[in-house]
Order: structure tokens, then C-alpha cells, then sequence
């Protein structure tokens, strides 16, 4: 395992603390954001806990780097039908433990996982306007986030057990960051 999977679970715990802040003038669009940045950041500590580079083929590091270089991660690793062996391991790796230690909130993240920016006006965005049913909005006065990325209370939950998992699971190997 991997000791800098740790600074990336700091970095998600720091992001989760951003997406629970109920300060004036945070609307759920920020929060919404630095929640799914929290779960990515949980998310590629797994893997960056799991990852075992030795013996990788240049393809296999080029997928590496789209898992952990990538919105969407859990996604990525998706996208080959036949993906390199190391890769289907990690996936497998990853989704053993998710199936463990977060179980029934497992459906919630892989909806977190399935929001990344978006590219086109047409969809969802935490941070610019975008078309609703063809009606201009603005993210921040948007009703429809808990269609779109589940109930807020529920992801928050996910994610926390998402990080507590990752945390101590890299604690217990007992390294520090390099």
C-alpha cells in the first residue's frame, strides 16, 4: 500500500469538511462540488493504496494515470472491455473493498461517480449556466441536484464511510506520507 494515499484522503477529508460548511452564501451547488471532489479524492486513495506498479506495462500506467488523473475514476476504469490485467485488478482490488466496507451506500457513490464537469450547455454543471428542459438556469438556484447526484444527506454519508474506510485501512499499514 501506498503511505501517499494518505495526503489524498487529508485532501478529501479537507474537501467533505467544504461540502458540510452551511456558511451564508454556500448554495448547494458548492456543496454538491466539493463532494464529489472528496469522493473522487477517497476514491484514488483506494487505488493509490492498492496500486502495485511493479511488473506494469506502458498501457498499464497510461491507465493508471487516467484513474487517477480523471474526474470520474471509478468511470474510467470502466470505459475498457478488455482492460489490462493490472487494471482489472486494481478494479477488482477496489471494488471488493467498496463492496466491504461501504456496502449499501456503494449505489450512492457509483451516482457521485457518474457527475463530472460538464462539456456541453445541455448538461448538468456545478459551476456554470446550463439548460434544464431547454430553460436557462443558474447551478446555484437549481432544484433538481438530489435528481442528479442523489439525496445530499445520503452522499455526504457515502462519502464520510468512503474516507474513514480509505483512512484506515492506509493507517493500518502503519506508513507515513514520503
Amino acid at each position: 500500500m501506498s503511505a501517499d494515499a494518505l495526503l489524498w484522503i487529508d485532501q478529501a477529508t479537507a474537501d467533505l469538511q467544504a461540502a458540510e460548511s452551511e456558511h451564508e452564501g454556500i448554495r448547494e451547488c458548492h456543496r454538491r462540488y466539493w463532494l464529489q471532489q472528496a469522493y473522487e479524492k477517497g476514491i484514488k486513495a483506494y487505488g493509490i493504496a492498492l496500486w502495485n506498479p511493479a511488473g506494469a506495462t506502458p498501457e498499464e500506467q497510461q491507465q493508471w494515470g487516467k484513474f487517477c488523473f480523471a474526474h470520474s475514476p471509478l468511470s474510467q476504469l470502466d470505459e475498457f472491455t478488455l482492460p489490462p490485467k493490472k487494471i482489472w485488478a486494481l478494479r477488482r482490488q477496489i471494488d471488493a473493498e467498496l463492496n466491504t466496507k461501504v456496502g449499501d451506500k456503494l449505489d450512492q457513490l457509483r451516482k457521485i461517480d457518474d457527475t463530472k464537469p460538464a462539456k456541453s450547455p445541455d448538461e448538468v454543471s456545478y459551476r456554470y449556466p446550463f439548460r434544464d428542459g431547454g430553460t436557462w438556469v443558474i447551478p446555484a438556484e437549481w432544484d433538481g441536484w438530489a435528481r442528479y447526484q442523489g439525496d445530499e444527506a445520503a452522499s455526504r454519508k457515502a462519502v464520510r464511510t468512503l474516507i474513514a474506510s480509505v483512512r484506515k485501512m492506509v493507517t493500518r499499514s502503519g506508513r507515513k506520507p514520503a
